[in-house]
C-alpha cells in the first residue's frame, strides 16, 4: 500500500512539472506569436498610410534650405521638440542633421524615414507630407523585439515647420 502511495505521489510531481514547463514554453511561444503578429500589423499600417498620403492634395512646396522645428507627440506622452537643419535641392529633400536618420525618401510630396534612439531603442518610422513651408505626419514605433520583446507599438503624429514661426 505504500509503496503505490509513493508512486501516485510521484506521478502527482512529474504531472505538476510536466504542467509546470508547459505552461513556461507555451507562454514564451505565444508572447514571440504576438509580438510577430504587432509586427505585421505594424508593416501593413505604415504601407496603408503610405498609400493614402500619396493621394492627399497638398500646396505647393515652398520649403528651403535652413532652420527648423520639429514637433513630435505620442500617445500618453509629452511632446518632444528638436531644431534641425533641412538641406533642399530643387524641391527635394536630400538631408536633415541633428538627427540619427536613414532611409530618407521624398517621393512627390510623401516623405518618410527611419530615425534611432541614441541608446539603440526601437526606430521609429516617420511618414508624411510636404505642405507648403511644412511637413506634417504620423510617426510609428515598432512592438518590442530582442531586449524589449513584448513592448506594444507606439503611435504619434509629427509637425515640421520653419524655426522663425508655426
Amino acid at each position: 500500500m505504500q509503496k503505490k502511495i509513493v508512486a501516485v505521489c510521484a506521478v502527482l510531481a512529474l504531472i505538476a512539472i510536466i504542467f509546470w514547463v508547459g505552461s513556461y514554453y507555451g507562454a514564451d511561444s505565444r508572447s514571440k506569436l504576438q509580438t510577430k503578429r504587432d509586427l505585421d500589423l505594424h508593416k501593413k499600417l505604415v504601407e496603408l498610410d503610405r498609400s493614402f498620403l500619396t493621394n492627399v492634395v497638398t500646396r505647393p512646396n515652398t520649403m528651403t534650405s535652413g532652420s527648423y522645428v520639429l514637433e513630435i507627440q505620442f500617445t500618453g506622452k509629452p511632446e518632444k521638440t528638436a531644431a534641425l537643419e533641412l538641406e533642399f535641392s530643387n524641391g527635394q529633400l536630400i538631408k536633415m542633421s541633428k538627427l540619427p536618420i536613414q532611409d530618407l525618401v521624398q517621393t512627390g510630396s510623401v516623405v518618410s524615414w527611419m530615425q534611432y534612439d541614441e541608446d539603440e531603442g526601437p526606430s521609429a518610422r516617420f511618414i508624411g507630407l510636404i505642405d507648403g513651408n511644412g511637413m506634417w505626419g504620423r510617426v510609428y514605433v515598432e512592438p518590442g523585439q530582442g531586449w524589449r520583446e513584448g513592448d506594444p507599438p507606439a503611435y504619434g503624429v509629427w509637425k515640421l515647420h520653419p524655426e522663425s514661426g508655426k
